[in-house]
């Protein structure tokens, strides 16, 4: 299984899929406008970043997983919205997840057993959280599968390459070529979600808190960056060759916050 979704996921990794940086451009500019208004007085922002990462993230990685009609826009729904219940839920379900675990196995499953008792029948928080986090993945991927129903016989849905309406290769399509069971392909996109979203957005909060506490590597990383493009979009090959952000980068994989 897990080399099977290893496959599946290489084509996201694939050099013409990291080239087109528009999707990460549309989310990241949709975290600038999620950005609070500045300091009148010093023009400065005071901010958390690391949520506004997590929402960029999970908008970026829903658009890659599902495709650009169904991803995720965190970013700019409004409360209550069926993406900030998902990454509420989903918070949640990967805090509480481990302690779940560890009472479900070895000397501490009777404390896990009596708490189930204790319980009465009635669902706790964390199984709420996955209820709605199983239920909006699942609309999702109802829909995706009704659509491929009503287009199996086109050319596109028999010939394309894990592709969307927009040309993109998109990991929900590619997993619809070898199963349409939709337990499974929520399992898989739940899976790839958590490292997708996850490790990429704690990566910039670890980099943005280095560069806030470090002015010398703010000055000589922004001087590369302005140097580079002036002003340009960035490109993936551009990007390879910056060696100010790549080893910023790079140092930043290594550091743990306490």
């Amino acid at each position: 299984m897990f080399n099977s979704t290893q496959n599946l996921i290489r084509p996201n990794f694939a050099k013409m899929q990291i080239s087109d940086l528009s999707t990460f451009e549309q989310h990241f500019q949709e975290l600038l406008k999620a950005l609070p208004p500045s300091d009148p007085v010093s023009a400065q922002i005071e901010v958390d970043l690391q949520p506004l990462f997590f929402r960029m993230t999970l908008d970026s990685a829903s658009e890659l997983l599902l495709g650009s009609d169904m991803s995720f826009h965190s970013q700019s729904d409004p409360p209550g919205s069926i993406s900030l219940q998902f990454m509420d839920a989903f918070d949640y379900a990967q805090m509480k997840v481990h302690r779940r675990n560890i009472l479900e196995r070895g000397w501490t499953k009777p404390i896990g057993l009596l708490y189930q008792i204790s319980k009465c029948g009635r669902k706790d928080r964390f199984e709420r959280a996955c209820d709605t986090m199983h239920s909006i993945i699942d609309d999702m991927i109802r829909a995706f599968l009704t659509k491929l129903e009503k287009t199996e016989s086109s050319t596109h849905s028999q010939e394309g390459d894990g592709e969307g309406d927009d040309g993109k290769y998109v990991f929900l399509h590619e997993m619809a070529k070898t199963t349409s069971d939709p337990l499974e392909l929520r399992h898989e996109i739940l899976n790839v979600l958590v490292a997708g979203r996850d490790t990429t957005a704690s990566l910039l909060s670890n980099v943005f808190f280095i560069l806030a506490r470090r002015p010398d590597l703010w000055a000589s990383v922004r001087a590369e960056v302005v140097e580079t493009f002036n002003g340009r979009l960035p490109d993936y090959e551009t990007l390879r060759s910056m060696r100010q952000v790549r080893n910023l980068m790079n140092e930043c994989k290594y550091i743990i916050l306490v």
